[in-house]
């Protein structure tokens, strides 16, 4: 058994877990961690393996490319059961680009993932007043991050997105299941591109699918997003779409003005607010 977290590499950190390396070896595995990382005692640990050790694996930082690779390549993740990261380019095809290059491939898993995921709820599944729920809801909080305008130089033409995704039509379906925290840092992916696991479900609950279809902007490049997008087909129709950008932008306002001690958070907020503003007010679909 071990007996101090601090014993273990760590390998990325999020709000209230961190991800840790595992005991080298056949049985070595990557390890999850409750309790804020760096404030609170250590919290149990939850294993996520068993996935092969490798002392190298490190989640990627956002736009990093392995060495030798060129700029037609698109890395969003570091060998088995390294944490995803924002790729370093659009992922758009183009000349010498292989059919399962890993980042094609993890956004047709990831979608894969969340359409099994969004089911609807049982009635006793309860509703994360945060997330899922009516974007007008968030409206005063946005408003208040969007104050800043040191770090939000571009806040009016945030502003006129989120009135766009606020005038979407609202989610009238059943609530749905909802993982509710979907970003970069609590997505695992093998070595061969394919999603290996998705982790902290502390924001579970039920409600409007578009908080997790968010992801697309805060994983994804505009080529690599659209493929995300068209994976979930009929599924999800315009409006939705429109309401998780609007997710996007309230998930990655949420990192750049909390994550001042997080860098890797940062980046990701950083990286989300990039990929809204690059969508400008015209979303392709």
């Amino acid at each position: 058994m071990l007996k101090h977290n601090r014993d273990l590499p760590k390998l990325t950190c999020g709000t209230t877990n961190a991800t840790l390396r595992g005991p080298p070896g056949p049985g070595g595995c990557s390890l999850a961690i409750h309790g804020r990382c760096e404030t609170e005692g250590p919290g149990p640990l939850i294993s996520l393996g068993p996935f092969p050790a490798r002392p190298d694996t490190r989640p990627s930082p956002p736009g990093h490319r392995p060495r030798g690779a060129t700029s037609g390549t698109t890395e969003t993740h570091q060998h088995q059961a390294g944490a995803a990261g924002p790729p370093g380019d659009n992922g758009r095809p183009g000349r010498g680009r292989k059919p399962n290059h890993p980042h094609l491939i993890s956004s047709k898993s990831l979608a894969d993932f969340l359409l099994s995921l969004h089911v609807p709820a049982e009635t006793d599944v309860p509703v994360n007043p945060f997330r899922g729920v009516p974007l007008t809801d968030r409206d005063a909080v946005l408003v208040e991050r969007l104050g800043d305008r040191e770090r939000y130089p571009q806040a009016a033409a945030l502003r006129a997105v989120w009135a766009q995704a606020c005038a979407a039509k609202a989610w009238d379906g059943p609530a749905m299941m909802l993982h509710g925290d979907l970003h970069p840092g609590n997505i695992l992916l093998a070595d061969d591109g394919s999603l290996a696991g998705v982790i902290d479900f502390g924001d579970v609950g039920a409600g409007d699918p578009a908080v997790d279809l968010a992801v697309g902007w805060l994983m994804f490049e505009a080529g690599t997003r659209h493929r995300f997008m068209g994976a979930f087909g009929a599924a999800v129709e315009g409006d939705t779409w429109m309401r998780a950008r609007g997710w996007a932008l309230i998930l990655s306002t949420a990192m750049l003005s909390n994550s001042d001690d997080n860098p890797r958070m940062f980046t990701v907020g950083k990286f989300g607010v990039r990929q809204i503003l690059d969508d400008g007010l015209c979303l392709q679909l």
